[in-house]
């Protein structure tokens, strides 16, 4: 039986991130893929801005991102659709780092400035 030696190296989250492409930096376009999401359900955007208090025309700005909603609508408008953005981050992080042969147990979360 052969062992081996643990795998000690660390890796600091934001940096593997910068890696594998996530900018971290950029504005998140919730609006293109809410937009994909609602469509996919086959629901209308008169019937998202109903339920969300607003005008179609509101909505169709959020969904081209030429507008940004608060965090409070972005969470009511993805529920109405299906679609938890945080969860879909989290799978798409694992999933690079997965490919990217990256153990995730090693990766240390620090901020910086």
């Amino acid at each position: 039986m052969t062992t081996t030696e643990p795998d000690n190296t660390t890796y600091n989250a934001i940096d593997v991130m910068h890696e594998l492409g996530f900018d971290i930096t950029a504005p998140v376009r919730i609006g293109e893929t809410l937009r994909a999401f609602r469509k996919a359900e086959g629901v209308t955007l008169k019937h998202i801005a109903k339920q969300l208090g607003i005008s179609e025309q509101r909505l169709s700005d959020y969904e081209h991102s030429r507008y940004y909603p608060s965090y409070d609508r972005m969470l009511q408008w993805a529920t109405l659709v299906g679609y938890n953005p945080v969860f879909a981050l989290q799978e798409q992080l694992m999933e690079q780092l997965q490919q990217a042969h990256v153990p995730i147990k090693t990766l240390k979360l620090t901020l910086k400035p």
